[in-house]
């Protein structure tokens, strides 16, 4: 079955089955997994606010969990939930743990250096346990693998697969899962869907409560800019492919991220609104929310959970954030 074919619920059919008294396996809400890139890592203006960190304060019953890498793309946050696992070629494992060059068969520019997965490798009947870390950026990406523990040494034949484990833990839980700006960035737009669809297969519920978070725009990046364009096209496929599970964020916070906030539209403001991208006032460096920006990102996917009823225990308001407004030097 390809990643595209696994069989999706609709809200009005996960609503029916969760209102009706089968015994159908769906996704717990007491926890909640959020999965994404540095908009899911958040803090970059270091007053802690992220918006997995606002939902604990709407969600004060349910555990949110921040799986949030900074950096990561589609295709890398697919790795990391599992849901893409990495056939390599032959190598030779060494005995200690030292690290050793690896060249999985997958075909894609949608890489960022620095990135590193937690997980297993499996030769024949064998496991071993150990990080695998992209060492170079792009469609040359390099890679290496080192053990977890020493042992003998092993001639890796090729199609050995490395699975990455963080995930493994949520695959039942209700799930979040925001990428795509990155793939943007480093050239892979067409990954960004196959990559949340494979994330939304493995998911392993029948009934998977999951929500799949906008990509935003850059506060320079108005109405008619190159990068807008792709964007807007990265969006209006999630939401063509997902429905009524596709959160536009962006949407909400250049509409009513200031009013929740209590702030007053500045000129710059005024002017990216005009745009139809994020207000200044709301971001701290041009791409990433700043701490008010955050808030009301985190309110948008709140009236998303409960709105389906999907939240576990006591809903309540997300209080304001304290501070002025924090911006970068390196605003763009």
């Amino acid at each position: 079955m390809g990643i595209l074919d696994a069989p999706s619920y609709s809200r009005a059919q996960t609503d029916a089955k969760i209102a009706g008294a089968d015994a159908t396996p769906r996704s717990t809400t007491s926890v909640l997994g959020c999965l994404g890139d540095s908009l899911t890592a958040g803090n970059q203006d270091s007053t802690g606010v992220t918006y997995p960190q606002q939902l604990t304060l709407g969600l004060p019953d349910v555990t949110v969990v921040n799986l949030g890498v900074a950096g990561a793309t589609a295709t890398e946050v697919a790795i990391r939930a599992g849901a893409v696992d990495l056939t390599l070629g032959a190598f030779t494992l060494p005995a200690d743990t030292s690290s050793v060059s690896v060249v999985p068969t997958i075909s894609t520019t949608d890489w960022h250096a620095g990135q590193t997965y937690t997980g297993v490798l499996t030769v024949g009947g064998a496991t071993y346990a150990g990080t695998l870390t992209e060492t170079s950026p792009g469609g040359s990406a390099t890679w290496t693998f080192a053990r977890s523990s020493a042992g003998s040494s092993v001639n890796v034949p090729a199609g050995a697969v490395f699975h990455c484990t963080a995930y493994d833990a949520y695959i039942d839980k209700f799930t979040l899962i925001e990428v795509g700006r990155n793939s943007i960035i480093f050239g892979d737009q067409a990954k960004i869907t196959p990559m949340v669809q494979a994330i939304v297969n493995r998911l392993s519920p029948t009934l998977k409560r999951y929500l799949v978070l906008a990509v935003p725009t850059r506060t320079a990046e108005g109405s008619g800019s190159t990068n807008y364009t792709k964007v807007a096209a990265a969006n209006a496929d999630l939401a063509a492919t997902f429905g009524d599970r596709f959160v536009d964020w962006r949407r909400y916070v250049i509409d009513n991220g200031l009013s929740v906030n209590g702030l007053t539209a500045s000129s710059d403001d005024t002017t990216a609104i005009a745009a139809d991208t994020i207000p200044p006032s709301l971001s701290y460096d041009g791409l990433h929310p700043n701490q008010f920006g955050y808030r009301a990102m985190a309110i948008s996917v709140l009236n998303a959970i409960t709105s389906r009823g999907w939240s576990s225990g006591r809903v309540k308001s997300i209080p304001s954030v304290k501070g002025s407004i924090i911006t970068s030097d390196a605003f763009t």
